[in-house]
């Protein structure tokens, strides 16, 4: 059986870490506002059909140059 390993690319590497830190930034603001999920425009704009999503406004993040438009997911009605 031959394995082979292939090295993603530069590009994907990148594209793949920054969602990962956009993510890890957002969570770290759930501390801050009334929801336990926060997303950004690009999910929001994913989901927006399937939940109901409140715009907080723009935020900078740390590692982004321009703010990011940020949404907070309420909790489902009990």
């Amino acid at each position: 059986m031959v394995h082979v390993l292939l090295a993603p690319s530069s590009t994907w590497s990148n594209t793949v870490g920054d969602s990962v830190n956009l993510a890890s930034r957002l969570e770290e603001r759930t501390k801050n506002h009334p929801y336990k999920i926060l997303i950004n425009d690009r999910i929001y704009e994913q989901v927006k059909d399937e939940f109901v999503c409140v715009l907080l406004g723009e935020e900078y993040v740390k590692g982004k140059t321009q703010a990011v438009r940020v949404y907070g997911v309420p909790d489902p009605p009990e």
